[in-house]
């Protein structure tokens, strides 16, 4: 994420405005994705291999629900209350600007973090710090790339944003599902 601010600032002063602002909402929504992780552990259920399947398939479906209901939200209030955090019109113009990927992100952090969270119950700690961090580098890598060989608006990099989050979401689902067939084998 500090790359994220980087680049933004990089650009321009109104596009760093922008970018705290939109960062900063994007951080307080996408705190909702923690009670998920605590969830997906503190009610994993210990036992009878068809409660953990069944627990493996609702809670991240939860999560998805989650996940759109929060995105709505919190662009439904960026809409409704464009001038919250500040009245410079090109900032909040700017901000305005990334909405979609901003929706989507927040949209796909949520079943993230509850995928992140059934991992980590199954206490599969090794997979998930790894993957965690080599993502990070990657992410990391990509804006930096996007930031060293692009004039482009800053959009690009929210969309890198949500790029990560649905790479991220696969390997995390692909993870549960090798895990339910180890299980039930």
């Amino acid at each position: 994420y500090a790359v994220m601010g980087w680049l933004a600032a990089a650009q321009s002063l109104i596009i760093a405005a922008a970018h705290k602002v939109v960062g900063g909402i994007f951080q307080f929504f996408a705190f909702t994705g923690e009670p998920m992780f605590q969830v997906a552990q503190a009610l994993f259920p210990h036992g009878k291999a068809e409660e953990i399947r069944r627990f493996k398939v609702i809670l991240p479906i939860m999560g998805c629900i989650l996940g759109v209901v929060i995105g709505a939200i919190a662009v439904a209030a960026t809409l409704a209350f464009p001038n919250l955090f500040t009245n410079e019109p090109q900032v909040v113009m700017e901000s305005l600007k990334v909405m979609w990927p901003f929706f989507f992100s927040l949209m796909l952090i949520i079943p993230s973090r509850t995928m992140q969270g059934l991992v980590v119950a199954e206490q599969d700690l090794a997979f998930y710090a790894g993957l965690m961090a080599v993502n990070a580098v990657l992410f990391a890598g990509a804006v930096a790339m996007f930031a060293i060989n692009s004039t482009g608006p800053y959009m690009i990099m929210w969309w890198l944003h949500v790029a990560f989050y649905v790479i991220n979401n696969i390997q995390f689902a692909m993870r549960i599902g090798q895990q339910r067939k180890l299980q039930t084998a």
